[in-house]
C-alpha cells in the first residue's frame, strides 16, 4: 500500500522564541534568518561582536535552548560598560549555560579571548562598529579563528545606503581577498534590512581554484 509521506511544517521543526526589535537593531526576518541557519549548521561556538542592547544575543541564546543545540554557546563582545548595563538588566542570561559576555575594546577584547582558546569558530555575528576600519578589524580578529566552511553572517551590509558604505567596502574587501563567498541579503533599495552572509573556504575548494584557473590560462594560451 502506497503511503504519502508526513509533511512537517516549519515551525512544527523549529522553535522561535519571542523577537523584541529596536530600530538599529537586527530585524525579524534577518532573526528568521539566524535561526533556521544556527539549526541546521549545529555550531558549538559563536561570537558575536556588538551586544548593544542584547536582542541578537538574547534571540540566539534562547533559540539555541528552546531548540536543543548541544554544546552552543554565543560569546558577545562589546565596551565594558554596555556589557554590565546587559547584565545588570538580563540576570536570567549569565548563569543559562549558553550565554557570555565580554566587555572591552574591539577587537583587542576579542582577540585576547581567541588567544586563550583552541575551539574554532563556526558561526558569528558582526555587528558593532560600522566604520570601514572596524568592520574590517573584526573580520580581521575572527578569519583566522574561523574553522574552513565556517559562516559570517555581517549585519548592515547596504549597498545602496551612504551610511553604511564603510561596512559594505569592508566586506567586499576581505571577501575578495581571501577567497570568501558571499551572498548579500535583504539588500534592496528603500528598506530597513540588509546583511551579507560570507563563507570561508575550504582548503580543497582553494586547491580546487587554482587548478581551474591554470587550466583557463593553458587553454587560453592555446586558442589565442
Amino acid at each position: 500500500m502506497n503511503t504519502k509521506p508526513e509533511i512537517k511544517l516549519t515551525s512544527e521543526i523549529i522553535k522561535y522564541p519571542e523577537m523584541s526589535h529596536e530600530a538599529g537593531s537586527i530585524g525579524f526576518l534577518e532573526k528568521i534568518f539566524i535561526g533556521n541557519f544556527i539549526y541546521m549548521i549545529r555550531p558549538t561556538l559563536i561570537i558575536e561582536t556588538g551586544l548593544f542592547k542584547g536582542y541578537t544575543h538574547k534571540f540566539i541564546s534562547d533559540f539555541v535552548i528552546l531548540n536543543k543545540i548541544q554544546g552552543c554557546r554565543i560569546v558577545s563582545f562589546d565596551l565594558s560598560e554596555v556589557v554590565q548595563s546587559f547584565k545588570e538588566k538580563n540576570p536570567d542570561y549569565i548563569e543559562n549555560g549558553v550565554s557570555e559576555f565580554v566587555g572591552g575594546n574591539l577587537p583587542e577584547s576579542l582577540q585576547q579571548f581567541l588567544k586563550h582558546t583552541s575551539e574554532l569558530i563556526d558561526f558569528a555575528v558582526v555587528d558593532s562598529d560600522h566604520s570601514y576600519e572596524g568592520v574590517l578589524n573584526d573580520l580581521n580578529a575572527i578569519g583566522p579563528r574561523l574553522k574552513e566552511g565556517g559562516y559570517i553572517f555581517c549585519h548592515d551590509y547596504r549597498p545602496f545606503d551612504e551610511k553604511y558604505m564603510g561596512t559594505t567596502l569592508a566586506v567586499d574587501e576581505y571577501c575578495l581577498s581571501n577567497g570568501y563567498d558571499y551572498l548579500p541579503l535583504f539588500t534592496e533599495t528603500e528598506t530597513v534590512w540588509g546583511a551579507a552572509l560570507m563563507r570561508k573556504p575550504e582548503k580543497y575548494r582553494s586547491r580546487i581554484k587554482r587548478h581551474l584557473n591554470k587550466v583557463r590560462s593553458s587553454f587560453n594560451k592555446i586558442i589565442k
